[in-house]
């Protein structure tokens, strides 16, 4: 029958005042608020930058409420279009009228009638067949009833067919169902209609967006803490207290409290902030809940915690590690990327004159350097301070026998390798570099 016979879900949107006024009535105001919220192109623009790459799926409560929404022209066509499936924006091209579509989707957020995601997700199941609402037909009004008294201490909304006047009234202006609802939403709903149009210190603006502040406070506390934690200490556990069920549920009450569809009311990056605080969490939770993620995560964990109590010592470890990834990257040919480890490990052990050997040669080898000659004479003076502070460094010898050689400098080279040579006979750059000295001594007889 009529609208006072809808019956809003007792955790619905809204249930205190829809209890008061019923559904369409509060519908009603949503949607004059979201008008107030779009009554600029910029409002407009906030808001559609705010829901485009969201995708919006609808929920139980769409399919209760569509066909009761007061909603007239082009906007009924995202009854039909909005789906978990794609993101709004996408959804939006459809659109003649992108502005109303943008007012109307803001107000089936508000509502509980959408729910947005960051990722595609599925529309609730319509518990009944639905016709296109764009093509719905509005139903013919029903027989007018004697009018039902009102109490005056209590606010009742009548049906339509409940209305005193509306025999009275030619057919001509008899409403037609919902698609318009003649209430005069200043003077019926009064000072709840401003409130949600109302911007404090600027009551004529546009309303801005407005959230859950204690909730948005504890968000970025949240996500500041997640950042600086590792994946056991983000749900409260220890590698050598692990408990997955403990660990689960933490990690779904953390889903719960900072859901986005909290946050679509909220203003400036908070939305983003959400996204960036679940991507995190999930992605702790899938490593830890993943048993060949996990000891590899646990070794990382074991690595890195070795790694800072070494470098609390004085840093030998890590400036080993450190170094023989530089020597590695020279080998792979990735010189930029060597120099800058073992600069880090010069860093962490500083004095270390192999370490300067090496750098030297990863300087002299970077493609960036190559037609620099002063680069050259540089890595150069390098190795002749290398060798001065140690004279049985083969390395030393070998890598400034190449740079000789290099120069065509066959006799000096000869000599460097044969130092290289005698301090280490197993040094496979320098026996790699006797064998392309002969081989030029060839060429030049």
């Amino acid at each position: 029958g009529g609208l006072a016979s809808l019956e809003p879900r007792p955790d619905g949107p809204g249930s205190a005042l829809a209890g008061l006024w019923g559904l369409p009535i509060l519908a009603g105001a949503v949607l004059e608020g979201a008008k107030g919220q779009t009554a600029s192109a910029q409002g407009v623009s906030q808001i559609e930058s705010q829901l485009g790459p969201k995708f919006l799926a609808k929920t139980a409560e769409f399919f209760e409420l569509a066909h009761l929404l007061p909603i007239e022209g082009d906007a009924r066509g995202l009854l039909d279009a909005a789906t978990g499936s794609k993101p709004f924006k996408m959804v939006l091209s459809h659109a003649s009228d992108r502005a109303a579509w943008v007012r109307l989707a803001w107000a089936l957020l508000l509502l509980g009638m959408l729910k947005p995601d960051g990722k595609a997700h599925e529309d609730a199941k319509a518990p009944f067949p639905i016709r296109p609402f764009k093509q719905t037909p509005p139903p013919a009004p029903p027989a007018p009833k004697p009018a039902v008294p009102m109490a005056p201490d209590r606010m009742e909304v009548m049906s339509v067919s409940e209305d005193p006047l509306a025999a009275a009234k030619p057919k001509s202006a008899a409403p037609q169902a919902f698609e318009k609802l003649d209430l005069d939403l200043e003077e019926d709903l009064g000072e709840v209609v401003e409130m949600i149009r109302e911007v404090p210190g600027k009551a004529a603006a546009p309303a801005q967006p407005s959230g859950d502040r204690g909730l948005e406070e504890q968000l970025i506390d949240e996500l500041d803490r997640v950042k600086k934690a590792n994946y056991y200490q983000i749900f409260n556990s220890r590698p050598d207290r692990f408990n997955f069920q403990d660990v689960k549920k933490a990690y779904f009450d953390l889903q719960r409290k900072f859901s986005p569809d909290k946050f679509v009311m909220s203003a400036g990056d908070m939305m983003s902030k959400c996204e960036e605080f679940l991507d995190r969490i999930s992605k702790a939770f899938e490593t830890l809940s993943n048993i060949e993620k996990k000891q590899v995560y646990d070794a990382q964990l074991s690595k890195q915690k070795m790694l800072d109590q070494d470098k609390k010592s004085g840093g030998g470890l890590q400036a080993s590690v450190a170094f023989e990834s530089g020597r590695a990257l020279i080998k792979e040919g990735d010189f930029a990327s060597a120099e800058k480890e073992i600069r880090t490990a010069m860093r962490l052990a500083p004095g270390n004159v192999e370490h300067e050997v090496y750098l030297a040669r990863a300087m002299y080898l970077n493609p960036k350097n190559k037609n620099d000659p002063a680069n050259h004479i540089r890595a150069r003076q390098m190795l002749d301070q290398c060798l001065i502070k140690n004279p049985r460094l083969a390395a030393g010898y070998a890598f400034r026998a190449s740079i000789f050689l290099d120069q065509g400098k066959v006799d000096l080279a000869f000599g460097d390798l044969a130092k290289a040579l005698k301090f280490d006979p197993n040094l496979l750059h320098a026996k790699n570099e006797m064998r392309r000295l002969e081989q030029l001594r060839q060429q030049q007889k």
